[in-house]
């Protein structure tokens, strides 16, 4: 049988032994009563925020509460650092603990600091700390004179399915925002889509793509503290026993971002893409007339684009760009009668969080997207010359936020910049800084809760995480002599030009 979707192949290998040192994220409750500071050693009792060590001890799992001791042989600058930071030391405050390892029952670390930036005294500013997340950190770039740092969060936990397990779930949950809505204010964007909403059992699964990328923007996560917009990937694990393994997991970003708008007032305005705009964004070749959502649900997708279609090499439909050509033909698979009855199929939107670092943070903008973009096996490229690739990838990790908190009402409405990172990343030995060593995602492989219903399947995703792991990893490279797993043609999502936030055919 040949499978419904068609995805390069890639693998990895191997192992290795080493001591797991990470950053850790934790909450200090009463810093009278549960820092202690001797001549020679400092302890902290604190509560685990998050899971940066669990995936190497399961004692050490977010909620626990845990002693970490300072390094005795870093005692004297912890010391200096605890006086600098002495007025962050309240009642519930975050903590950052670096280069953590376990010793005995409890963690050792070699620094200690306060996880969030201090707040401004009028009570307005506010920080916002986001755990165990799945983030892509990006390099410094510059752009019309401008530096900037992008981050993008996976917010898997919002992932909401479209067919197979957990789509029952995703129809009452967009039956309760209707709820919601029908008894408030709204604008006309509400109303387009509340119309749209109710009849959301009724609709194609590309026009519910369409109804739940839409209903994000009502939640403050993605409405005001994804600064940069939000956007999401449409992921589909296709079950079918015949299908080969390389075929399995199938991802296709939409390409969201913001929009820029004139007020009333004439101010400049900006807000996210809807899910018209976007799909409109994500298929349309650079320089090309726009192909709209419109015509996508009156022609169909093949339809709306045939003017656009040549044949490739192979015989086959392209667009001339490999991203359109694998969104086409998932969107042409959604409009199908076959998507709405498919049996083994899992078919779910995972939204992505867009934001920046702050222009303070930028001074550090390399440091923190170093263990995210890590060094692959070095190929022979076509000219016979040795070359190394540094791929992109996604990471856990405990994220702050800052952002401004309406007085009255309590709500965010303006989200800042992304002002600290703690990669969950694992550190290895003096000879070998900084590699990952024990997951990496790309965006096909990521849990949510929907895989979490299907039998062994998160099982699987995590294999797959530490086999990419692995690639990244110096002391693997020598157990192959293939360049497989870092060759020139490699597409494992890592070309995404997310850093961008559009895709290599889209419209600006």
């Amino acid at each position: 049988m040949a499978p419904r979707f068609k995805n390069k192949k890639s693998s990895g290998g191997g192992g290795g032994n080493f001591t797991p040192k990470t950053t850790v994220s934790a909450l200090l409750k009463d810093p009278k009563k549960d820092l202690q500071v001797t001549e020679d050693s400092i302890t902290f009792k604190v509560e685990l925020a998050s899971n940066a060590m669990a995936g190497f001890d399961s004692r050490f799992a977010a909620g626990t509460e845990v002693e970490i001791q300072v390094a005795s042989d870093r005692v004297g600058a912890a010391k200096n650092q605890l006086g600098k930071i002495e007025k962050f030391l309240k009642s519930n405050v975050y903590m950052t603990f670096e280069n953590c390892s376990v010793q005995g029952n409890g963690l050792v670390c070699s620094w200690v600091t306060n996880m969030c930036r201090e707040l401004e005294k009028d009570g307005v500013q506010t920080n916002i700390a986001m755990f165990d997340q799945f983030v892509k950190v990006h390099p410094k770039r510059t752009s019309n004179d401008r530096s900037f740092q992008m981050i993008e969060i996976f917010r898997a936990e919002n992932a909401q399915s479209l067919v197979g397990a957990g789509s029952d779930a995703t129809s009452e949950a967009i039956k309760s925002i209707v709820a919601d809505l029908e008894g408030m204010e709204r604008d006309a964007f509400a109303d387009e889509w509340l119309t749209r909403a109710r009849e959301f059992d009724n609709l194609s699964v590309l026009e519910q793509l369409g109804v739940v990328y839409d209903s994000y923007s009502f939640f403050p996560e993605f409405s005001v503290m994804a600064g940069s917009g939000y956007q999401a990937g449409l992921r589909i694990v296709d079950f079918d026993d015949e299908v080969e393994a390389a075929d399995k997991f199938n991802f296709a970003n939409i390409w969201g971002g913001l929009v820029k708008e004139e007020t009333s007032e004439g101010e400049v305005a900006y807000r996210s893409r809807t899910f018209a705009e976007a799909i409109s964004a994500s298929v349309t070749p650079q320089g090309k007339d726009p192909i709209t959502y419109e015509a996508i649900l009156e022609k169909g997708i093949s339809g709306a684009m045939e003017h656009l279609a040549s044949a490739d090499a192979d015989g086959e439909v392209t667009y001339g760009n490999d991203f359109i050509d694998n969104l086409v033909d998932y969107l042409e698979f959604l409009q199908s009668d076959e998507a709405k009855e498919a049996e083994d199929l899992l078919m779910e939107v995972i939204p992505v969080i867009r934001q920046k670092t702050g222009v303070g943070s930028l001074d550090n903008a390399d440091e923190m997207a170093a263990p995210f973009n890590m060094a692959a096996k070095p190929f022979t490229g076509s000219d016979g010359q040795e070359r190394q690739r540094t791929h992109n990838v996604i990471g856990t990790a405990d994220v702050v936020l800052m952002a401004r908190k309406d007085q009255d009402t309590e709500q965010f409405f303006e989200s800042y910049f992304v002002s600290k990172v703690n990669p969950h990343h694992m550190f290895g030995t003096k000879q070998i800084p900084a590699r990952l060593t024990q997951t990496a995602y790309v965006p096909k492989i990521l849990p949510t809760p929907n895989t979490a219903l299907v039998e062994g399947l998160d099982a699987e995703l995590e294999g797959l995480a530490k086999a990419t792991a692995k690639r990244y990893d110096p002391r693997e490279w020598s157990k192959s002599n293939s360049n497989e797993n870092s060759n020139e043609n490699d597409n494992e999502n890592e070309r995404d030009l997310e850093n961008e936030g559009q895709s290599p055919g889209m419209n600006a």
